[in-house]
């Protein structure tokens, strides 16, 4: 059965039950799509947004571009007012958002983060830091992917611990790079801190 928080559309609760059920995606749709449409038809910003990665390909079977786009956009519109108020949910709901809508929306993105890990939104600093990471910032990257993880978040704790990895195994870095070359005890420190919350790819490395 869907649980009561669910039909009262809390967002938490409606992310819980989607992970819940991901595993049986036949049935958790049948009976999470009718209450989710309701609620985002009547203007429920959380529901139009969890539609919005439904059909974004959350769950197998169930992808939908066209209708991603336009739920997303709805939820945007909405998001948005709160993000501009400070919500640090609402932003990083709002860079989500951006990084499914067609065109480049990277500034977008890495400015409603910013704002999230600000606030020490541990999500937020870690979506960051991956950011600068793929753009081979590294210093940047494990200022936002430090924070993140030492508040215990598992993906950044992997993440600052490859990071710490390959700035020690640079050959063409700049200087403030070069500081981080005898980093190889970081990255051990931290891949097996990931570990042992049970991250499989770190218990590999």
């Amino acid at each position: 059965t869907v649980k009561h928080e669910l039909i009262l559309g809390k967002q938490d609760a409606i992310e819980q039950d989607l992970k819940n059920l991901e595993f049986n995606a036949s049935n958790c749709f049948s009976q999470a799509h009718p209450i989710l449409t309701r609620l985002a038809s009547e203007g429920d910003a959380e529901a139009q947004f969890m539609l919005g990665r439904i059909y974004s390909g959350l769950w197998n079977g169930h992808e939908d571009k066209n209708i991603s786009l336009r739920w997303y956009i709805k939820a945007l519109e909405k998001f948005k007012k709160s993000a501009e108020m400070g919500n640090v949910t609402a932003q990083v709901n709002v860079a989500e958002i951006y990084t499914w809508l067609p065109g480049p929306h990277d500034s977008e993105r890495i400015k409603w983060l910013t704002e999230a890990a600000k606030q020490g939104e541990p999500t937020a600093q870690f979506k960051l830091g991956s950011i600068y990471k793929n753009r081979k910032e590294y210093v940047t990257a494990i200022e936002w992917l430090t924070k993140a993880a030492e508040q215990s978040h598992i993906e950044a704790q992997y993440e600052l611990g490859m990071t710490y990895n390959r700035m020690a195994r640079a050959t063409s870095e700049s200087d403030k790079v070069r500081n981080f070359r005898q980093s190889e005890f970081k990255a051990v420190e931290w891949l097996k801190k990931a570990a042992q919350e049970s991250h499989s790819e770190a218990q590999y490395e």
